[in-house]
């Protein structure tokens, strides 16, 4: 069994899970080809998973990651080319950043309201340091993600929906981060967020 073909039957389980539990959504990130027979497959294969999980009343968030989901413009353009209601966005507000180097508010702020309300299924706030490909995602409050402004975006569009706190410090080759910086790292991530009122 080829690794795109294995990786569409274990999203199709998870959406059986979540059906079974009762969850509304199911994220996912869709991975990088220049091979236009994959592309193509690809759009066959993901619409079928996408037809099976609407009739479960499951959603598919698209998390932003290198390729065809490195921003919610491109991300939004992808729905619009699968055509099914049940597709959106997983917004990595640090991924984004990671991956083109731009200001992860200014892309959502760039996208359609009423379609970025419609298609913004989930949010990863998360942090982040440096330029372009530069693996630093620290606690929240202490990178560059300007998260007053994403919290005012919010606001306009009026999204209410999940977002999870991430924190993955630093990259390969760097020594882990301790248990007690972890939650340190927790502790003060959560009060910014409920500081700037992301959080209960």
């Amino acid at each position: 069994m080829d690794l795109a073909h294995e990786g569409f039957l274990r999203l199709r389980s998870r959406v059986d899970l979540a059906s079974h539990l009762g969850i509304e959504y199911v994220n996912t990130g869709i991975g990088v080809t220049a091979d236009q027979q994959e592309i193509e497959r690809f759009y066959r294969e993901f619409d079928a998973l996408l037809a099976y999980a609407e009739k479960r009343g499951v959603k598919i968030g698209l998390e932003s990651h290198a390729g065809m989901t490195e921003t919610a413009v491109a991300t939004l353009a992808l729905c619009r080319k699968l055509g099914r209601p049940n597709v959106g966005l997983n917004y990595d507000t640090a991924n984004m950043r990671f991956y083109t180097g731009l200001d992860p508010i200014a892309d959502l702020a760039s996208c359609d309201e009423k379609e970025l309300r419609q298609r913004l299924f989930h949010v990863h706030i998360k942090d982040h340091r440096g330029g372009k490909y530069n693996w630093d995602f620290p606690p929240l409050g202490e990178g560059e993600v300007d998260f007053k402004r994403l919290v005012a975006l919010f606001d306009r569009i009026g999204y209410s929906g999940p977002c999870s706190l991430e924190i993955q410090f630093y990259g390969p080759g760097t020594t882990d981060p301790t248990p007690e910086m972890i939650d340190a790292g927790i502790v003060a991530s959560y009060r910014f967020m409920r500081d700037i009122g992301l959080g209960d």
